[in-house]
């Protein structure tokens, strides 16, 4: 004799399928993602913020453009612009770098290479000026040409001398009019 294992047990009761419910159902909610809100200019691909608002009567602060705002759920508007607008970006801040360095650069090449300070830390010690060029003396009527001397004394007489030649001190009688 065979035995049957179910014997005794309760048979499951299949359960009625739901009918299918005309009503439409409730939109999910979104994603914190997909709920975020883009907006750009479309004049010149930036992305702005909320406060400059959109459609008419907004305000774009990158190229300083009005009415130009447009907002997109989710996503970027037309991110292609968007795209160009950050290589123009790029290309800018390449140039700023590019002209601070040469300006530092040049202005470390006609830099004073003397020290600020002298070895004790005190200020620079006072130099003797240097005088190079055409000198003459009115007393003595001698020229002198000079290459970094420090005084301007005539060696023969001890006077002062006088920056140019002794031209300046003849007047030809030919030039001269009565």
């Amino acid at each position: 004799m065979t035995t049957n294992q179910n014997f005794g047990k309760k048979k499951p009761k299949k359960k009625p399928r739901k009918k299918k419910s005309t009503r439409k159902r409730a939109p999910r909610t979104l994603s914190a993602k997909s709920r975020k809100v883009f907006r750009q200019c479309i004049s010149c691909g930036g992305i702005v913020d909320q406060k400059y608002g959109k459609g008419d009567g907004s305000w774009c602060p990158l190229c300083f453009d009005f009415d130009s705002i447009c907002e997109k759920i989710g996503e970027l508007p037309d991110p292609q612009m968007y795209g160009t607008w950050l290589a123009t970006q790029e290309e800018v801040e390449e140039k700023k770098r590019k002209t601070t360095a040469e300006q530092s650069r040049g202005n470390t090449l006609f830099e004073n290479s003397a020290p600020k300070s002298n070895f004790f830390g005190g200020a620079n010690m006072k130099t003797v000026k240097k005088h190079t060029g055409l000198y003459s003396c009115p007393k003595c009527y001698m020229e002198f040409n000079l290459f970094m001397d420090e005084d301007l004394k005539c060696d023969k007489c001890g006077g002062p001398l006088v920056l140019g030649s002794l031209d300046q001190y003849f007047i030809d009688d030919d030039d001269s009019e009565y």
